[in-house]
């Protein structure tokens, strides 16, 4: 996953609805996918009804994603089989610093 592309991120969101909805382009950020983490439905569905909980599964691989100020690195989170998912900028201790919704 080493290509950069450009999605409207969200500071701390706290729903997935929080990251839909119509945008300008001037504010897409360019963004690079450092890993992908596929969630059961359960726990997925967690995440997007309360993206402000702290997550062991972000903290463990958050220093993945380091300070680049030009592409924001990120994790994608998403439900087994899923082509969506939401990006994740990481913060202290597995919070959600930053997210966009993803969709292939």
């Amino acid at each position: 996953m080493a290509t950069v592309n450009s999605a409207l991120f969200v500071r701390r969101p706290r729903v997935l609805s929080d990251l839909i909805g119509p945008h300008h382009a001037e504010n897409r950020s360019a963004y690079l996918v450092k890993k992908r983490i596929n969630l059961r439905p359960i726990d997925y569905e967690n995440l997007i009804t309360d993206m402000l909980v702290e997550r062991d599964y972000i903290e463990k691989v958050a220093e993945l994603c380091t300070g680049n100020s030009e592409v924001l690195e990120c994790l994608l989170v998403s439900q087994i089989d899923s082509d969506e998912g939401v990006l994740i900028v990481p913060g202290e201790n597995g919070n959600v610093r930053f997210a966009a919704y993803y969709e292939e």
